[in-house]
């Protein structure tokens, strides 16, 4: 866990945000060295997080990510036939929705690989990108949020939300067995740090996403100027 965070409380709810991570220069890397998250590092096949699909967040989810996926451009969607054919998504009895994108040749479905003409990268973003919409309102939760993690626990009687970076705790029993996690700040790995904002501000569309604008705007200010309660 990280050293130093930030407590607001907000509409009787308490807030722990992790500030090292979120005052960091963290950045994806996708596409500029992300070594992806198998058991060896792997920069040139561009799968990065990729490699195992999405998770739903809940049915509803599932049910608007199958049917976004079948109204893709194929232009911008390198498996629009193999979306066609079998759909976006799989069974998967061990999520809480029971839903994830399909793996085909390695990666999501939705993951277009180097060298696609209509464009690289994950197609339900370029699908935002050309019609406007946030990339919010197109990709799964799971995919936007990242590397944002929110848990809720409850001692006592009360309730306290975490924010921070991912782990690799996060990723199951798998993440022992990666050989890079992105988020981690080891010296030998920390080529992710590269940004040239902190994480408060180049995620800021994602945090009022998750948070609301109030609260996401308490937290960009507490950051900078220390008028939260750090432990």
């Amino acid at each position: 866990m990280s050293q130093n965070w930030i407590r607001i409380d907000q509409d009787g709810q308490a807030w722990d945000f992790d500030a090292d991570f979120l005052a960091s220069n963290w950045q994806c890397i996708w596409n500029a060295g992300c070594e992806g998250i198998g058991e060896t590092v792997d920069a040139g096949s561009q799968l990065g997080c990729c490699s195992v699909g999405a998770e739903m967040l809940d049915v509803d989810e599932a049910m608007r990510i199958s049917a976004l996926g079948a109204s893709l451009d194929p232009a911008i969607t390198q498996f629009a036939a193999e979306i066609a054919e079998g759909g976006a998504l799989r069974s998967v009895n061990s999520t809480r929705a029971g839903w994830a994108t399909r793996v085909v040749d390695g990666a999501c479905i939705f993951l277009n690989r180097p060298g696609f003409q209509g464009g690289e990268g994950c197609a339900l973003h370029l699908e935002a990108s050309a019609s406007g919409e946030s990339h919010i309102d197109t990709k799964p939760s799971i995919c936007w949020q990242l590397p944002l993690k929110i848990e809720r626990t409850s001692t006592d009687g009360a309730e306290v939300n975490t924010l921070r970076g991912w782990l690799r705790s996060d990723w199951g029993t798998g993440g022992e067995q990666m050989a890079y996690c992105c988020t981690e700040r080891d010296a030998a790995k920390a080529n992710a740090f590269i940004g040239t904002e902190s994480v408060v501000d180049s995620l800021r569309e994602e945090l009022d996403a998750l948070l609301g604008e109030e609260l996401a705007g308490k937290l960009s200010r507490a950051l900078r100027d220390g008028s939260g309660k750090p432990d």
